[in-house]
């Protein structure tokens, strides 16, 4: 950062909790409290299959799973859960503040959509739905944890 201090150009050195002024060959240190913000927002996300066919084996689910997590990883956003049955799937996470959700939505969509298809482990494998159920998320993650088992009852 570059300040004018009586008419000269200064560096200022910024640290965790000081900043450090080189002028006439000392150095004035000041120190400052930094403030952290915390932020933290849910999303429940659906993708389903198009026209909701079983296309998603069992069998090969946790390579998507991890695939996706992947592309989740990539956007610097963390993921908590991702589950689904064969004509869909639930992602739970936290986006990170510089990722808008529908980009975020999109990029996982159109990757995974990509991969699916030059994978031969999801040779039924169409496409997404246009349509998604997106929602800000309370306590998803047992539900997702969970859903194999409440879906086979």
């Amino acid at each position: 950062m570059v300040s004018t201090l009586k008419g000269l150009n200064v560096i200022l050195k910024l640290t965790r909790s000081k900043i450090s002024i080189p002028f006439q060959n000392q150095f004035f240190i000041i120190k400052i409290k930094i403030m952290s913000n915390y932020r933290q927002i849910f999303y429940q996300i659906v993708f389903g299959t198009k026209h909701r066919k079983p296309t998603i084996d069992e069998a090969y689910c946790k390579e998507l799973y991890q695939y996706i997590s992947g592309v989740i990883k990539n956007k610097n956003c963390k993921l908590y859960r991702i589950n689904g049955m064969e004509d869909h799937i639930h992602i739970f996470s936290d986006l990170h503040p510089t990722v808008s959700l529908s980009d975020y939505i999109k990029d996982i969509k159109v990757a995974s959509n990509g991969w699916m298809k030059a994978n031969g482990n999801f040779s039924k494998f169409e496409a997404w739905q246009e349509a998604r159920l997106t929602g800000r998320a309370g306590l998803w993650g047992i539900y997702l944890f969970n859903q194999r088992k409440r879906y086979d009852h």
